[in-house]
């Protein structure tokens, strides 16, 4: 049995939630399914995490953050930390307001990792489904009785999602971790053609959303001050033409914020899905999408782990 790695990220900047917080783990460590749980706090308060290690005790794992980090960032080093200390087929991202109404949403996603790199998990809001052609029941959009491939340039937004090991040991971290705010999710589809696998949303099944816990993208502006709209809102003092304006990456095969129509792939770099040169594609996405030690150096930034 592949072994997951539940990483449950909470950011403390705005407010803390304790009691939601606790709520959501509890909802984890009560699957039908193993798992080791970490949470990944940003700034969230001393006596906030003391009661959660109190309720919960060796069952979670803490690492504390008293830095200012987007989620990219402390997500991407809990995963370095965890797996220094033991090896994980998979690591499931948790955003603060997801709790698990199901109890084997894990390990219906865990099924699915043999022949996926990435599984999401639906929620009940805020799905970011729409422009995939789902139709729209109230404030509910449902995936049922097949599970839905997310086709290459699209995406659906990050709230339970399952990250399978190719994607670390590819590109050396997870999530890429040079956008402010939005549009990370446009950049999945890709780097999944890197390692010839697919991301699929596990049908049927729903976890509970409140998006109200800690704000979306708490630490940085959601629109770029320099340039005004959210999709060249890059850290690091990066500019997103200096990759769509790029002929290499256009020709093979990068794309960025396609529901957008900011940089549509070039689709006749690919064949099934599968980049012509990945090699290529692979350097273009290290070089742009992530960041590099000048900028951010993961060793230097400071944790504390309880």
């Amino acid at each position: 049995m592949n072994k997951i790695l539940t990483v449950y990220n909470t950011c403390g900047i705005n407010q803390d939630r304790t009691e939601w917080y606790s709520r959501c783990i509890e909802s984890i460590l009560n699957q039908d399914y193993e798992t080791d749980v970490v949470l990944s706090s940003c700034l969230n308060s001393m006596s906030c995490l003391e009661t959660l290690k109190s309720r919960f005790g060796p069952s979670l794992g803490i690492i504390y953050y008293p830095e200012r980090y987007i989620v990219n960032v402390t997500f991407n080093k809990t995963v370095l930390l965890k797996d220094s200390q033991k090896k994980y087929d998979g690591f499931f991202f948790l955003d603060s307001g997801v709790e698990l109404t199901d109890k084997t949403s894990i390990s219906q996603m865990q099924e699915r990792m043999a022949k996926n790199s990435m599984v999401s998990l639906q929620v009940d809001i805020d799905t970011g489904f729409e422009p995939l052609g789902f139709k729209q029941n109230s404030d509910v959009v449902q995936v049922v009785d097949k599970d839905f491939k997310i086709p290459l340039g699209k995406g659906v937004n990050l709230h339970s999602q399952i990250f399978g090991r190719e994607i670390l040991d590819t590109f050396g971290l997870i999530i890429p971790d040079v956008f402010a705010a939005y549009c990370t999710e446009s950049t999945f589809s890709f780097l999944n053609a890197c390692v010839e696998k697919e991301w699929v949303i596990t049908k049927d099944i729903m976890a509970h959303h409140n998006k109200a816990v800690d704000g979306p993208s708490s630490s940085q502006p959601h629109f770029s001050p320099l340039h005004r709209n959210p999709w060249n809102n890059l850290l690091y003092g990066r500019n997103a033409l200096d990759f769509i304006n790029n002929e290499e990456c256009v020709s093979c095969g990068l794309g960025y914020e396609e529901c957008g129509s900011i940089m549509l792939h070039n689709e006749n770099a690919y064949i099934d899905g599968i980049p012509k040169d990945k090699y290529k594609l692979i350097d273009s996405i290290k070089k742009y999408f992530y960041s590099n030690p000048s900028e951010l150096n993961y060793d230097w930034i400071k944790y504390v782990s309880m």
